[in-house]
């Protein structure tokens, strides 16, 4: 979430009302993953946030609650939940702005669970094939 610098992690656990949690001490962001803990930090004047409820929360084809206390507890601030499984292919994202659900998409082996909004560009630039420039694609070949 953008302009969030001086939120802490008490002010997200009683704007989004998420109880049974305490603030425990500093972490390193690589111990967030496959945990099911919640993890609140910042980087700059963004908020980042941890945890595989609250992700998948914000994947749903209609706004979940927590999509909803998100928004009601950060109504100006760009919201992105991001969510990625290469085992099994998931991924998942959900884009907010100011408070308006602008995209989300999540699926996994293949399979579109949800499919809300129109596509970024970003996701039309990936499907149309164009990743990389074709001067970075010589770069590439060169290296191998």
């Amino acid at each position: 979430m953008t302009n969030q610098q001086d939120t802490t992690p008490t002010d997200v656990l009683t704007k989004l009302n998420l109880n049974g949690y305490q603030p425990a001490g500093d972490a390193n962001f690589f111990q967030t993953n496959k945990s099911d803990d919640l993890f609140i930090g910042t980087y700059k004047d963004k908020l980042v946030i941890a945890n595989p409820n609250l992700t998948y929360g914000l994947f749903s084809a209609e706004p979940s609650d927590i999509e909803k206390r998100f928004v009601a507890a950060f109504p100006s601030s760009e919201i992105a939940a991001l969510a990625e499984n290469s085992t099994v292919g998931e991924f998942g994202y959900s884009l907010i702005y100011n408070g308006q659900r602008k995209r989300v998409k999540h699926g996994c082996d293949g399979e579109i669970y949800t499919d809300f909004g129109e596509p970024l560009p970003e996701e039309q630039e990936i499907l149309a094939g164009h990743i990389f420039d074709p001067e970075e694609l010589d770069e590439m070949r060169e290296d191998m």
